[in-house]
């Protein structure tokens, strides 16, 4: 019992007074202690980036890698031709028909920029020029749209359009815009008979960066502004890239393309879906002329 009573006794006697000093100053000591502690707690979440603004910095990352890339890239390829062949379609009571299939020769030399050959139409030796044939023609698909979106004199406008999974890669996708006054997009028109008319046009799209490289893997373009009194009322071309080897080395190319065009007059609609094939390093005892 006495050994309790002391116990219990011992709590309750009053403290001499140099321990509750000692105490008080070990109060202040624990409380600035926590005070201290909770400045740097706020200090280091005020430094550390939420979840939202790391995301940002990532996006811009990436669009500055392509950026760099697409800046580069020109000067980085190789003088090549390729093959192309385009299945050109006109839509009708809901159905896609046939119309021809082109081969052509596309040849990329540096200074020069490319050049484009018609070699036959549905197999047999053509009777004209590419750009003189009838019905609707691409021409500049094959100059890399991707390059463009990043000149400076483009002034392309960016934002992110989140996360997507293309031909099995993780990319991130971009809404952009470009204004019609900086826009070298043109469409041409030739109908019945009639000279060509021509018109630079805005346009706007979707692309899809590929994010361990920063290369795209799709670009989608849509034409904005088209004059009403334009024959035509509507284009839209999508353009897909993937690795390309010319003698023993890798390059981003084109693989494949669309192209729609849609006719002011009586709303006929025209497809030509393209595939680039045979890429081979340019000879330059090779001539390829129009």
């Amino acid at each position: 019992m006495c050994g309790r009573f002391s116990a219990w006794y011992s709590v309750l006697e009053p403290v001499p007074l140099k321990i509750r000093i000692s105490q008080r100053r070990q109060g202040s000591a624990i409380t600035f202690m926590r005070f201290l502690g909770l400045v740097l707690t706020t200090i280091i979440l005020i430094s550390i980036p939420g979840a939202a603004q790391i995301r940002h910095r990532a996006e811009l990352s990436l669009l500055e890698q392509s950026r760099d890339c697409a800046l580069t890239h020109l000067d980085d390829l190789p003088d090549f031709i390729a093959t192309q062949i385009t299945r050109r379609s006109w839509l009708s009571g809901g159905e896609w028909h046939l119309m021809d299939v082109l081969e052509m020769t596309i040849s990329y030399e540096h200074g020069a920029g490319e050049k484009t050959r018609l070699v036959s139409v549905n197999g047999l030796p053509p009777n004209q020029a590419y750009r003189n044939a009838p019905g609707a023609k691409a021409v500049g698909v094959f100059s890399l749209q991707w390059v463009t979106l990043f000149q400076p004199t483009t002034h392309a406008t960016f934002a992110p359009d989140g996360d997507d999974w293309y031909r099995e890669r993780h990319c991130r996708t971009y809404r952009f815009a470009v204004p019609r006054p900086s826009s070298t997009y043109k469409l041409a028109a030739s109908l019945n008979g009639k000279p060509s008319q021509f018109t630079i046009v805005g346009y706007s799209g979707r692309m899809w960066l590929d994010v361990e490289t920063g290369y795209p893997l799709r670009i989608e373009k849509v034409a904005d502004d088209i004059p009403s009194d334009f024959p035509i009322s509507g284009a839209e071309t999508v353009a897909e890239y993937d690795w390309i080897t010319i003698s023993g080395k890798r390059f981003w190319l084109p693989v494949q393309s669309e192209s729609f065009v849609e006719l002011s007059s009586d709303r006929r609609r025209f497809l030509n879906v393209t595939e680039f094939r045979n890429y081979r390093k340019f000879d330059g005892d090779v001539k390829v002329v129009d």
